[in-house]
Order: structure tokens, then C-alpha cells, then sequence
């Protein structure tokens, strides 16, 4: 199945996407997000950048969504929380240092 077939054949795939989006934001309002298309495993790919310690910590907030739309669905949505470089660079040179 293509990716890009799939988001033009589904338009529900990127209403989830955006109740995923929403209900991160609403935790994190200082987040950022890309959407774009992945293949590993193929779908659709929500990436909010938010400044946490932990991305598990946004994975919590949006997993049961998440797997109802996949499974119950058969949405291909996936979410890939990312933390921003500085903050990554900061606590590498902080941890390097001491």
C-alpha cells in the first residue's frame, strides 16, 4: 500500500493525525510539529519537537489514541517525539563535563 495513496484515499488519517497533534499541544503549547510521510513502517508520521526531559513523557499522553486508531482503524499514524538539539547539546556537554 503507498503512503501517498493512502493519505489521498483517507482523509480520517490526518484528522488523527491532528486530534494527536492537539491533545500534545494542549500539554506542551511551546511545541513544534512536522508531518511528513515514513516507511518504516510505512504511514503516516506526526514529529513534535517538545522541550522535556524525558519523550516518553509526550508518548504517554497520545499512545492509546494512537494504537486505537491503528489497530481498531487501521490508521497507519505513528508518533516520534523528538527533544530540540540545543537542549540535546546541552545536557551532552553538561554530562561530558562532569
Amino acid at each position: 500500500m503507498a503512503v501517498e495513496r493512502t493519505l489521498t484515499d483517507n482523509p480520517r488519517l490526518l484528522v488523527v493525525a491532528a486530534e494527536l497533534r492537539q491533545m500534545i499541544a494542549a500539554r506542551y503549547p511551546a511545541a513544534t510539529f512536522e508531518l511528513t510521510r515514513g516507511d518504516d513502517p510505512a504511514g503516516l508520521y506526526l514529529i513534535p519537537t517538545v522541550d522535556v526531559a524525558d519523550t516518553e513523557d509526550v508518548a504517554e499522553i497520545i499512545s492509546e489514541r494512537m494504537l486505537q486508531a491503528q489497530i481498531d482503524e487501521g490508521l497507519p499514524v505513528y508518533v516520534f517525539p523528538v527533544r530540540p538539539l540545543a537542549r540535546v547539546l546541552a545536557e551532552r556537554g553538561a554530562s561530558a563535563g562532569g
